[in-house]
């Protein structure tokens, strides 16, 4: 079956700003019509259940954060969905009936996927690799959040940047495989050129979407439902204490991650392009301007 056909756009509505201050901005997803990604909405009950809200919160008419938060929400789960369903059926209610399926064995999986916030992540060690694949993501949007404010690498042309920037994508296939991925698309503004903010939030989504699909075949339905399940949480439990603020990030997104020197650990590189974290105990930068760590002892 060849999924690759004339794409059909699929815009949600969002209420961060993009591609100029005080715009209005939407997420993206251009998509191949078989998909059916138009059709396909987000289950609000388990949105509650994901965002740690109690059963009796009104999303219907959601406040700007919330309205934010589905937005992101419901396109991760797409990307990921798109990863994982065979499409085998070309039947809507199929599709539809797999897809929410999906939406309940995802959310409030493990100590880490959309368990009890806004974004994802929770607390406690990570339970299989889908479960990782959540917690690293976690730790990608952290530096979102440290580089907004410690930095002005997100002030090229929004005014704030956060988690729920909506950004562009699309939904590839290789049409000489099987192989399914998902692309940071291009934009309208800036000659195509999407902002550093959305960039940086659609490769950190495209990581961790790509790592769910990865081990999606190998998910454990014990893990369902764990987090603070029966109001009891003895699993997901952080085992060290909070550390505070870190010093900074490192490194490229997506794989940009915050660090304490406190904690033996430091960063080498001016421009994040070449960043490199590194243990300080045992090795130590050598050249700043292209990253590179060495050994200590052999300086």
């Amino acid at each position: 079956m060849k999924l690759i056909s004339s794409a059909s756009l699929l815009a949600l509505a969002g209420s961060a700003s993009a591609g100029g201050k005080g715009a209005k901005s939407s997420y993206v997803i251009l998509s191949p019509p078989v998909t059916q990604m138009q059709n396909l909405h987000l289950d609000l009950d388990l949105a509650k259940t994901a965002f740690g809200l109690s059963a009796d919160t009104d999303l219907s008419n959601p406040d700007k954060k919330q309205e934010a938060a589905l937005n992101h929400l419901e396109v991760q789960l797409k990307h990921i969905f798109w990863l994982v369903h065979d499409y085998k059926s070309m039947k809507f209610s199929v599709i539809k009936d797999a897809w929410e399926e999906f939406q309940a064995e995802l959310i409030n999986y493990g100590c880490h996927c959309f368990v009890n916030g806004y974004t994802v992540g929770g607390a406690g060690p990570a339970q299989d690799k889908i479960d990782l694949a959540c917690k690293e993501y976690s730790r990608c949007i952290r530096c979102i959040d440290v580089d907004r404010v410690e930095s002005d690498y997100f002030t090229d042309r929004v005014d704030e940047c956060t988690a729920h920037q909506p950004y562009y994508s699309k939904l590839k296939k290789d049409p000489s495989s099987v192989a399914k991925f998902v692309m940071c698309g291009r934009g309208k503004e800036d000659g195509g050129r999407q902002s550093h903010c959305q960039i940086s939030n659609c490769k950190c989504d495209q990581q961790f979407t790509q790592a769910v699909a990865d081990w999606w075949k190998r998910r454990n339905s014990d893990l369902q439902n764990m987090y603070n399940k029966d109001g009891i949480n003895s699993v997901c439990v952080n085992e060290v204490s909070n550390m505070g603020p870190p010093d900074g990030c490192c490194g490229p997104y997506p794989d940009r991650r915050a660090y304490w020197t406190s904690n033996g650990r430091d960063c080498c590189g001016v421009d994040m392009k070449v960043q490199e974290l590194f243990h300080s105990d045992t090795k130590q930068c050598v050249d700043p301007s292209t990253g590179t760590v060495d050994d200590k002892d052999i300086l």
